[in-house]
């Protein structure tokens, strides 16, 4: 199920949010610090990923967050890639794997919440973190962000 979320500010100071273009389905404060959960690697670099999250976080509050996870083809071997990419070629929208350069601009306008942009299995581990080698072969980078100026975190 494919969900597409837009939002906009009321007259009455509230966030609309919008569910596949469909009326809105909540009103929330805009005082109100929310978090924003980004899927952008169904989002090819022709539809602006960075201009989309952009919008969004001129239109949250401040306090609120961004979460991701994006995969990444930094230090992934080729013949990985490539059956990864594969697997997406009869999918409804592609797998647009970004470089970690990449990745970490979508934060910009965002403070990092500590780890910042890592692999996956290194952001904020239950037990003890594996090795950076290890963490890499996930391919996925996750990170979190917050926007300022709204108070402590």
């Amino acid at each position: 199920m494919c969900v597409a979320v837009s939002s906009s500010k009321s007259r009455n100071g509230r966030l609309k949010v919008r569910v596949n273009g469909g009326p809105a389905t909540a009103a929330v404060p805009t005082a109100t610090p929310v978090a924003l959960l980004g899927v952008l690697y169904f989002i090819t670099d022709d539809e602006g990923p960075g201009q989309l999250i952009g919008a969004y976080r001129d239109s949250l509050p401040p306090g609120s967050y961004l979460a991701l996870s994006h995969g990444c083809a930094d230090e992934v071997p080729t013949d990985v890639i490539a059956g990864t990419a594969a697997a997406y070629d009869q999918a409804t929208a592609p797998l647009v794997l970004r470089s970690r350069a990449q990745i970490s601009r979508f934060f910009d306008g965002f403070e990092p919440v500590d780890p910042g942009l890592v692999y996956l299995p290194l952001w904020r581990p239950g037990g003890p973190p594996p090795d950076l080698q290890e963490a890499s072969r996930t391919g996925m980078f996750g990170g979190v962000g917050r926007k300022g100026g709204g108070g402590p975190p």
